[in-house]
């Protein structure tokens, strides 16, 4: 044969013959069907390969000849895997030392936050923490980026914004606290303004001088602070602070159907774990036929890394969350409760920390095309003063 690959994978050796009719034995051996290769005879001796599945026949043969058989040099997968098995304590080192530098190149072992007051830090940690975000864990069985950042704005309430980037094994969050204060110092002389119509509650001043009165209506624009300091002839403007509660009233319009078709999920899922190889994606947990017939699929995808090099390996895991049809009928009393408490929500998103609604009233409400319309009146207690820079002149 001009090709032994084949003969690779089961293994051959290279045979020594020796003695008298040599070769009579070789032509016995082709005629009972033994694949032989390579020969060579040199001395009085021959030389050549043969599979390890004919041995037991070659010996047989050997019986009926003059000769002597040996077999020296032995190559193949089948010797190949002995030797690799009786080094298996080296391989088994190897492998569990590969093993343990892949789980710490994805594991995390620091989680930094910046921009954060310690109070909100430990909030940050808090909530960190329940999603399994903390030192010691493994990248590729967390939530993306994009989910940890959505889930610490909902659940604390004190941030507007957190960046989280994933460098290497350290987790790096950058925080936007609510209403930060501008130092006193870098503000520009400024009087506080209304921002809107409205009556004066409550007046809290910290830098200027107060111009208005618990119980006085005020108009957008109207001075509440001023930055004006002093007498007429010796004036000094400082950046006037402070915080003017003030009772103003808000419209909002909602609409609510008396009847809406809606999916729910049923608490039955089905989770699937893959291993993706470059452009090959392989299932190596979560077998089975989906069997929903409304579902909804959630995939989150983590890469894996190894001494800081991200791999073309990555592990995904995949929530399938079984749906049902439904539709969802109000009353008209039930429909009123829901479009108040969706106003109400929608009010309190414009509002900030020292905002409270005082009351609220419907003003009107009908039905059309199948929905209920309420116009809603909100009456809001809320800081109503605002910045205005001082020009000269003011």
């Amino acid at each position: 044969m001009k090709n032994h690959w084949i003969t690779f994978f089961s293994g051959y050796v290279e045979m020594e013959i020796s003695g008298r009719g040599l070769e009579r034995f070789i032509n016995d051996c082709v005629r009972r069907g033994v694949y032989v290769w390579d020969v060579h005879s040199k001395e009085e001796k021959i030389t050549c390969c043969v599979r390890i599945k004919d041995i037991s026949l070659i010996r047989r043969v050997r019986r009926k000849h003059e000769c002597d058989i040996s077999f020296k040099k032995r190559s193949g997968i089948p010797f190949k895997w002995k030797k690799l098995l009786r080094n298996s304590g080296f391989l088994g080192g190897l492998f569990a030392f590969l093993v343990i530098i892949f789980l710490l190149s994805n594991m995390i072992w620091s989680v930094q936050i910046k921009g954060a007051t310690p109070e909100t830090e430990s909030l940050i940690r808090q909530e960190l923490r329940k999603m399994g975000v903390k030192v010691g864990s493994l990248q590729f069985t967390l939530d993306d980026k994009e989910a940890i950042q959505k889930k610490l704005t909902n659940q604390i309430s004190s941030i507007t914004w957190i960046g989280v980037q994933l460098n290497g094994t350290t987790f790096h969050f950058q925080v936007v606290e609510k209403n930060e204060p501008e130092r006193y110092e870098d503000l520009p002389p400024q009087h506080l303004v209304a921002a809107k119509k409205g009556v004066v509650k409550q007046v809290l001043v910290d830098t200027g001088k107060a111009v208005v009165q618990e119980n006085q209506v005020v108009n957008k624009g109207d001075i509440l602070v001023s930055g004006a300091m002093g007498t007429e002839t010796q004036q000094v403007y400082v950046p006037a602070t402070g915080v003017v509660l003030g009772e103003t009233w808000d419209f909002s319009v909602v609409e609510v159907p008396l009847k809406s078709a809606l999916n729910v999920y049923t608490g039955e899922e089905k989770r699937s774990h893959y291993l993706h190889i470059g452009p090959w994606k392989v299932k190596i947990w979560g077998f089975g036929q989906d069997e929903y017939t409304l579902s909804n699929k959630e995939t989150v995808e983590s890469p894996f890394r190894f001494l800081g090099w991200e791999l073309p390996i990555q592990y995904e895991r995949e929530i399938l969350r079984e749906e049902e049809h439904t539709e969802r009928e109000y009353k008209m009393k039930e429909a009123i409760t829901v479009g108040k408490e969706i106003a109400r929500k929608e009010i309190q998103g414009k509002l900030d920390e020292f905002a409270r609604i005082k009351g609220e009233k419907v003003l009107r409400q009908s039905v059309e095309n199948g929905k209920v319309k309420l116009t809603i009146l909100f009456q809001v207690v809320e800081n109503i003063a605002v910045p205005q820079s001082i020009v000269q002149g003011d």
